[in-house]
């Protein structure tokens, strides 16, 4: 172990207790105790207590060399730097005096660890307030493009969602923590046909992974209706839209239509006013500050042991919902604005084959620009119950207050469960969309991108593993992340894929990673995730990937089309560190 230890002059001294050699055992083994600690003494103005923490399976025997920064509002001098060469028994690490002028003293902690050849091979930052004038906290650092367990700061033992979860949501909040949101232990189903059977699995208490603690723990707040497959979007203040989703009226499984408001501030939730159509496994895109588009959905619930499915169930209309500020409250209002006959935006068509109008589940809807949504992949359901996959996609372009549909045939996959990231590119906004099945359970590795004018672009690239219902993420440096889902094999995926976004002729392209970097990208969760939900915290680089489910067992039931599976979630949660930029890092 590494110790720095406070001198009198205000800064520290590092002093090498164990070889590096003796020391690879235990850091494979990862006991309770830390890799490194840091103690930078400051007084009379504060100090700074730092552990180095290793994510939670993963170990540096590997590293020879770290550099740590130390940078922010609430420093007196800032940057602060130093370099630390394991090979050596001692260095200089200088002292961090705290600016008592500071109007919002904060500091930014980065730790980059180097192998013999100079290659970056752990990364970690972190971004805290000075609360009080002794701070002591942990610096979780993991390895750069590699999956790993979420880590107890505290302890670096794993850390662990308080209860399984799938069909939840997980959003990032403006503090850095990650706001977990509803779901459910377990569900079963198949072909885009689930249910769940009792309302106790259904989580009602809120949760929160914190960052700076490694812990997921339950939040104050309880949904007054529990639910899964719902909504969760973020507004720029911070505060949560929960909308829609299957939850439970009088003991019913049933589809919601009530929104409830979550404020991080005071760790509360609110009821708003409720959507003008109950609607569950439909899109949210938040345009601006506060008009968030709700897009398709069911309308009622579905029995995946049945052949057919409810008639007219999709919900056609799109739903502006705004949310509106009031000195009180900040009251949310809903506002239906297409069909509105009165505006010359209706009447609303049926569904058919041969119009653009249609409504669709497990879709996904990309906002290109403000006036500009696209809408691909889906489920509707023909008028004698069948369901059936559109092959094409839809633009819904706002003209006024309405939002009117364009069709669009060209360069379409015909495809659900599949996932549309937005990514920015060259000034421009890009949808891509990755992976999804057909009715036939073929698995796609299939990838389309749409350029802002609503366009496909040719032969963008496409998936080295075949998924569906995964999960994809954009990360810095123009990445893409791809993880969990299911494989053309019909077993989870337990390796994710990343890909350089890069600008070409008509668009941009998906270049892969290297190959032996793609090859270790495999999860901790052996059987891979279905339905995973990721993000990136505002405070941390790293991807959070929490819940998502296992398949437990089958069951062949006499009217069925197909065998029915029984999905549980998972506690388990991931972390993955992007490679950062050569700023970041320190590599010259």
């Amino acid at each position: 172990m590494v110790v720095l230890s406070q001198k009198n002059t205000c800064a520290a001294q590092v002093s090498r207790l164990s070889s590096r050699k003796s020391r690879m055992p235990w850091l494979v083994a990862l006991c309770a105790s830390l890799w490194l600690s840091i103690a930078v003494g400051c007084a009379p103005e504060g100090n700074i207590s730092l552990k180095v923490i290793p994510t939670s399976g993963q170990s540096f025997s590997d590293a020879s060399r770290m550099e740590f920064v130390v940078s922010g509002d609430g420093l007196e001098k800032s940057p602060q730097t130093f370099s630390f060469d394991f090979s050596n028994s001692n260095g200089e690490v200088p002292g961090f005096a705290i600016d008592p002028k500071a109007n919002n003293p904060f500091f930014s902690m980065q730790a980059s660890l180097f192998n013999d050849a100079g290659k970056l091979v752990a990364f970690g930052r972190s971004q805290l307030p000075f609360v009080s004038r002794s701070v002591d906290r942990g610096l979780l650092v993991s390895r750069v493009q590699a999956f790993g367990w979420l880590t107890i700061l505290s302890s670096g033992l794993q850390s662990s969602s308080p209860r399984k979860l799938v069909g939840h949501q997980i959003v990032p909040l403006p503090d850095g923590k990650m706001l977990i949101v509803g779901g459910t232990v377990e569900m079963r189903g198949n072909r885009g046909a689930y249910d769940i059977s009792q309302s106790s699995f259904l989580l009602q208490r809120l949760m929160l992974y914190n960052p700076q603690t490694g812990l997921v723990e339950f939040s104050n707040a309880a949904l007054a209706n529990p639910r899964a497959f719902h909504t969760a979007t973020v507004l720029p203040s911070g505060k949560v839209i929960i909308a829609g989703g299957l939850g439970f009226i009088n003991n019913k499984l049933s589809v919601l239509n009530s929104v409830e408001v979550y404020d991080p501030d005071s760790d509360t939730l609110r009821s708003g006013n409720g959507l003008k159509k109950v609607r569950a496994f439909h899109t949210a895109t938040l345009i601006g500050d506060s008009e968030i588009v709700m897009v398709g959905g069911i309308a009622a619930p579905m029995d995946p042991t049945k052949r057919t499915l409810p008639v007219g169930q999709q919900v056609l209309e799109v739903e502006d919902y705004v949310v509106g500020e009031s000195a009180e409250t900040s009251k949310v209002t809903g506002a239906l604005r297409y069909p509105v006959t009165a505006d010359g935006c209706g009447p609303f068509p049926a569904p058919d084959k041969n119009t653009e109008v249609d409504g669709r589940l497990w879709h996904q809807t990309s906002r290109l620009d403000n006036n500009v949504l696209l809408v691909t992949g889906g489920i509707r359901v023909d008028d004698s119950g069948n369901r059936e996959l559109p092959a094409h996609a839809i633009l819904l372009k706002r003209s006024g207050t309405c939002w009117k549909p364009e069709k669009v045939e060209t360069g379409v996959t015909a495809r659900y469960e599949h996932k549309a990231t937005t990514v920015e590119l060259g000034g421009l906004r890009w949808a891509v969309v990755t992976g999804g099945r057909d009715l036939d359970n073929r698995v796609f590795s299939t990838v389309e991108v749409w350029g802002s004018d609503g366009r496909p672009v040719p032969s963008p690239g496409q998936l080295a593993k075949a998924r569906y219902g995964h999960a994809s993420v954009a990360l810095p440096n123009q990445k893409l992340l791809i993880l969990g889902g299911i494989g053309d094999n019909l077993n989870a995926q337990p390796q994710g894929e990343v890909f350089s976004l890069v600008q070409g002729t008509g668009g941009i392209k998906l270049e892969p990673v290297s190959v032996a970097s793609v090859e270790g990208l495999n999860f901790q969760e052996a059987a891979g995730r279905y339905l995973p939900q990721a993000a990136i915290s505002s405070s941390d680089p790293r991807v959070v990937i929490l819940g998502g489910a296992s398949r437990t067992n089958v069951s062949d039931p006499n009217d069925a089309k197909e065998k029915i599976f029984t999905f549980s979630g998972l506690t388990s949660a991931e972390l993955f560190t992007p490679m950062p930029s050569e700023s970041d890092s320190g590599t010259k």
